[in-house]
């Protein structure tokens, strides 16, 4: 958190103002979960019923969030500083929503690749996707919202053993 806070108000000074960033990580918040449910200790479904109301979330919850053994701070940070529009991260993979807690998009990216585990079953690999995100120089803060890209959307098979064995070769011009 001490990094964040130090590189942020050095970025502020540099730029004579705040710079507006999204956030990449690995492991959730403990706020993501508090988000779900609008709470930090109720787990109902009319809490979450609640929570999807104020926190105007989008997306699945199919696992519980698994954050750090404690609550870093980081959160009450970005929100003190101003400057992060949302905070992405994937460790739960199948979980893939986003929530506008208190004016910071909390959200998840859906599993990519094929060695993570899915759904189970035959809806295993309904998830797997990319989260895209709209930077838009005319929107204060650049940052203009996300969305969830599916692979099936694409026609992308995800059953087992039809992934081709070998990479494509890079197109021409790339190294």
């Amino acid at each position: 958190m001490q990094w964040y806070l130090s590189t942020s108000a050095a970025l502020e000074r540099r730029n004579r103002g705040l710079v507006p960033g999204v956030v990449f990580q690995h492991i959730a918040l403990w706020e993501h979960r508090f988000a779900w449910f609008a709470s930090v200790d109720a787990r109902t479904e009319a809490d979450h019923a609640r929570a999807a109301k104020k926190h105007s979330i989008v997306g699945e919850r199919n696992e519980d969030e698994c954050p750090g053994p404690f609550n870093s701070g980081m959160f009450a940070a970005m929100l003190q500083r101003g400057d992060v529009k949302g905070l992405f991260v994937g460790h739960d993979h199948i979980n893939t929503y986003v929530a506008d807690y208190y004016g910071i998009q909390l959200g998840y990216a859906p599993g990519t690749g094929f060695g993570t585990y899915g759904l189970g079953g035959a809806e295993d690999h309904r998830l797997r996707g990319a989260r895209v995100f709209h930077l838009d120089e005319s929107v204060e803060g650049l940052y203009a919202g996300t969305e969830l890209r599916h692979a099936a959307d694409y026609g992308i098979d995800l059953t087992a053993g039809t992934q081709p064995g070998e990479p494509a070769e890079f197109p021409t011009g790339v190294s």
